[in-house]
């Protein structure tokens, strides 16, 4: 009885929430240095735009070529959104936004060793998507994206309106929570998702899930001892 590929994503979200940075994010007591991590999410966040861009179908014909293309339009902005707002975090001085004026400083944070698995997954999503053969498998991938990205907003969702960063911020704010609840093929945040073109099981693609959400545990941890350490 093995798990069609939808219930397969959604078990891997199940796991994702009960991660650690999870719990710190919806126990936050108000301090806006819970948002620390924040810069260290760059290579991620920037890269996520080449990456919605790879994704892309270069001669759509199928309704689920337009579906992937209209998705990866829907979100090719939120980059810029994450620069505002990290620039914003620093104007308040949050822990760990000291080197984002330096350009050099900054480049030297991002990329060190300790952010090594966010650029790795970063890299590896790449592959998966230049690899990817079928447009199922691009809609698979987008979907995991979306799912692991939901537990993140989800509960960063109690640290910014705690924080009284909700309505400020764009991309840890209200306008990316609106803005992905608002896709036109739904979101995994109200479960308006249409998911019965993966109401079957494909072994191959649920080994991509399994790197994907793997990936994300990583990302997590990694952002979780950012607010662990500071």
């Amino acid at each position: 009885n093995k798990m069609n590929t939808t219930n397969y994503i959604m078990s891997k979200k199940l796991r994702l929430e009960s991660h650690k940075l999870v719990d710190i994010l919806c126990k936050c007591d108000g301090s806006k240095d819970a948002l620390a991590f924040a810069p260290d999410m760059a290579f991620f966040v920037l890269g996520f735009k080449d990456l919605l861009q790879i994704c892309k179908v270069a001669n759509p014909k199928t309704d689920d070529d337009f579906t992937i293309n209209t998705h990866c339009d829907e979100d090719s902005h939120h980059w810029l959104w994450y620069l505002e707002d990290i620039e914003y975090l620093e104007k308040l001085s949050v822990k760990n936004t000291l080197n984002v004026r330096s350009g050099t400083a900054y480049a030297r944070q991002v990329w060190s060793h300790d952010n090594y698995k966010i650029r790795l997954h970063t890299y590896c999503m790449a592959s998966l998507l230049l690899n990817a053969e079928t447009t199922r498998e691009r809609l698979v991938i987008i979907d995991c994206l979306e799912a692991a990205f939901s537990v993140f907003i989800t509960a960063l969702n109690h640290t910014t309106q705690k924080s009284n960063l909700f309505e400020t911020l764009r991309y840890f704010g209200k306008e990316h929570y609106i803005d992905e609840a608002g896709h036109d093929q739904g979101s995994w945040l109200d479960k308006t998702r249409d998911k019965n073109d993966l109401d079957f099981y494909d072994s191959k693609l649920c080994d991509v899930v399994d790197v994907i959400f793997d990936g994300f545990q990583s990302l997590f941890t990694a952002w979780a001892n950012t607010l662990i350490d500071i």
